[in-house]
């Protein structure tokens, strides 16, 4: 489960379910407002941008607001806000599904589930990603220059945590 705490839509929870991803607005009665259907295994994780103070927020371009999530299957997936397709769905859940492709797709790259993800406070579509056991990789995208890895940094054993701090990353074994 994970909180978009941008400006845009502070009210959507986004919940994995199978190989799904829902959108929920909390403020309608039937939250259910949008599917990502892109991966290919059950979702193990999933993240959303942050971009700051609500200052930082307010001067943000759209577009920079994104949505990651990992799948068993070694997968990455992330999604611009901007790109996303909302509607309204019924009471039985059902109604009109986000076929928005991802921004980013990969299953080539990860040798392991990615256990542990996570977007720099400090810096927009910097993302940081952690490979399990037999990876053992943390891998850094900078979606703003390209959909290519920016950095690796190779580790002894598994990762299962990342957080960032102000100048730099942290990792848990």
């Amino acid at each position: 489960m994970s909180w978009n705490r941008s400006i845009l839509a502070p009210y959507l929870l986004t919940i994995s379910c199978g190989s799904f991803l829902i959108n929920h607005d909390v403020r309608m009665r039937y939250s259910q407002v949008g599917m990502l259907t892109s991966h290919k295994s059950e979702v193990i994780a999933e993240s959303w941008s942050t971009n700051g103070s609500h200052e930082q927020m307010r001067q943000s371009d759209p577009s920079n607001v994104m949505l990651a999530s990992s799948a068993r299957g070694a997968e990455l997936a992330v999604w611009r806000i901007t790109d996303m397709l909302y509607g309204q769905f019924d009471r039985s859940g059902f109604g009109k599904q986000d076929h928005a492709e991802p921004l980013f797709f990969d299953d080539q790259s990860f040798l392991s589930p990615i256990k542990a993800m996570a977007w720099s406070p400090n810096h927009e579509c910097v993302l940081a990603t952690g490979g399990g056991e037999g990876d053992q990789i943390i891998r850094m995208y900078d979606f703003k220059k390209s959909n290519e890895i920016q950095h690796t940094i190779r580790c002894n054993s598994p990762i299962t945590q990342i957080l960032w701090r102000k100048t730099k990353l942290r990792t848990t074994r």
